[in-house]
């Protein structure tokens, strides 16, 4: 239970693990139905039941209301209800959005990602969204790859984070996580050019220092990975990361995740390019001497790193 501007609300509870920065759809806890018998008038419009105005629950909320304020039915997979159910007026809008969150289809999870983002601009629509499912669904939105949804997720973030008693459940449920992939995801992209890189050598060493704090989250980790070795394709950045390379190896070229290794692998060819002795040594002494045998059988890398060699001597002669 948290107060959000003077009104105790309700988080929504997720099935399994609470943490919902993953590929893996969230499944939340059905809410607990209110009693026939505690309700005489709809919850909405106030109106008494009798033997013609019938009662009806919401499948959301749980609450009890009239035919008229509970009559569209809609398919919840966020509760694991594939067939269309009832839900009320009020919680019909967000339940459409976390619903969408879910679907495979990228224009729905765009609309979902646009329309909570607008929703939380109202203190009635972040209670909505918190109570509901709103801030999984945003997580779960932050994994997908798409310029226009992580600009309204990280804009929504933004705005939850306003809400100092949001900020233990933001990060039960990913949200920091979320955030820091998508950062890291930009200074990956900010990487590819030299002109940025000049802004990016300041931030080098809080860079290496999370690889140690998201090791657990592949996700994070792999947009870390991505952005060293592209910053290691200049060498500036290239020789203020060579310090760093114990943990690139230990955590990125070790890892089991193909894809994390295969970043090391780009970052440590760059780096015998422009710090071959350091590299070597480094590599040599952390147990990544069958790194340097594939090196060796490669005549591809091995030219690549020639030639980068053969160009800093040339600089040097000038």
């Amino acid at each position: 239970m948290l107060r959000i501007d003077g009104v105790d609300i309700c988080l929504a509870k997720v099935e399994g693990r609470k943490n919902c920065f993953s590929s893996v759809p969230f499944r939340l806890t059905k809410s607990r139905w209110v009693a026939d018998y505690d309700v005489q008038s709809c919850r909405l419009c106030d109106s008494k039941f009798n033997q013609l105005r019938r009662k009806h629950h919401c499948r959301q909320c749980g609450d009890v209301f009239c035919n008229k304020c509970c009559k569209d039915k809609i398919i919840l997979p966020q509760y694991n209800l594939m067939e269309s159910e009832r839900v009320c007026d009020s919680c019909k809008p967000i339940a459409v959005l976390v619903a969408q969150s879910i679907s495979s289809q990228p224009s729905e999870q765009h609309i979902a990602a646009l329309e909570i983002n607008d929703m939380l601009q109202t203190s009635d629509g972040i209670r909505k969204a918190i109570q509901f499912g709103g801030m999984q669904a945003i997580v779960q939105l932050a994994m997908i790859d798409n310029i226009e949804i992580r600009k309204c997720l990280l804009s929504a973030i933004h705005t939850l984070a306003t809400y100092p008693p949001l900020h233990e459940y933001m990060a039960i449920t990913g949200a920091i996580k979320a955030v820091m992939r998508n950062a890291v995801c930009l200074l990956a992209n900010l990487a590819c050019s030299q002109q940025d890189q000049a802004c990016l050598i300041d931030y080098l060493a809080i860079l290496t220092d999370l690889i140690l704090d998201y090791g657990q989250c592949e996700d994070v980790e792999y947009q870390i990975a991505r952005c060293i070795a592209n910053t290691t394709r200049y060498e500036n950045a290239a020789k203020a990361l060579v310090k760093d390379l114990e943990k690139i190896i230990k955590y990125h070229l070790k890892s089991e995740n193909e894809k994390i290794s295969c970043q090391a692998e780009r970052a440590l060819c760059n780096l015998l390019s422009y710090c071959p002795d350091e590299t070597i040594d480094y590599l040599a002494r952390n147990g990544a001497a069958e790194f340097l045998k594939v090196i060796a059988k490669t005549p591809e890398i091995l030219k690549s790193i020639s030639s980068h060699l053969k160009m800093y001597a040339r600089e040097l002669d000038t």
